[in-house]
C-alpha cells in the first residue's frame, strides 16, 4: 500500500490529471484505476475501510486473481510495448466517446423535460382559467337591493 500526499497549489497538472478539485480530497486505487474516498473522515471509519476495503487484490499477488483477471494479464503481457500504447490510446478514445454520447444523449433529455415541463405549465394554466369559471358561474348570483 502507498500513501502520500501532494499540495495542489503546487502540483496543480498533478491534481488536475487525477481529478482532484477539493481539498482535501482521498484518492486510492484498487489497481484499476483511481476513485474518490467519499466516507467517513473520523479514525474509525478510515480504519474500517483500510481493513475491509483495501486488501490485497490481482494486482498485489496472482494467486488472488480470477481466471479471467489471468487471461487478461496474459493477454496483456503477450502485446509489443508499441501495441500496448496504440490500446492505451484507443481506450482512452473509447472514453472519450462514450463521455462525449452520454453528454450528448443528457443535453437531449433536458431539452425533452423542459419541453414537457413548458406543456404541463401551460395545460394547468389553462384547466386553472376554466375552472375559475366554472367556480365564479356555479356560485348563486347577486342580487341588488
Amino acid at each position: 500500500m502507498l500513501i502520500g500526499e501532494v499540495d495542489c497549489t503546487v502540483e496543480k497538472d498533478l491534481c488536475a490529471k487525477h481529478g482532484v478539485q477539493g481539498y482535501p480530497t482521498i484518492k486510492y486505487s484498487n489497481g484499476f484505476g483511481w476513485n474518490k474516498y467519499e466516507k467517513g473522515r473520523d479514525y474509525e471509519s478510515l480504519e474500517k475501510f483500510v481493513d475491509e476495503e483495501l486488501v490485497d487484490g490481482c494486482f498485489d499477488d496472482e494467486s488472488l486473481c480470477t481466471d479471467e483477471q489471468l487471461q487478461a494479464l496474459k493477454e496483456a503481457r503477450s502485446m509489443s510495448p508499441e501495441e500496448v500504447e496504440i490500446r492505451l490510446e484507443e481506450i482512452a478514445d473509447e472514453k472519450e466517446t462514450a463521455d462525449s454520447l452520454f453528454k450528448v444523449e443528457v443535453e437531449k433529455l433536458q431539452k425533452k423535460y423542459q419541453k414537457l415541463q413548458d406543456e404541463k405549465t401551460k395545460k394547468v394554466d389553462e384547466l386553472s382559467k376554466e375552472e375559475g369559471f366554472l367556480n365564479y358561474a356555479s356560485k348563486p348570483t347577486k342580487t341588488e337591493l
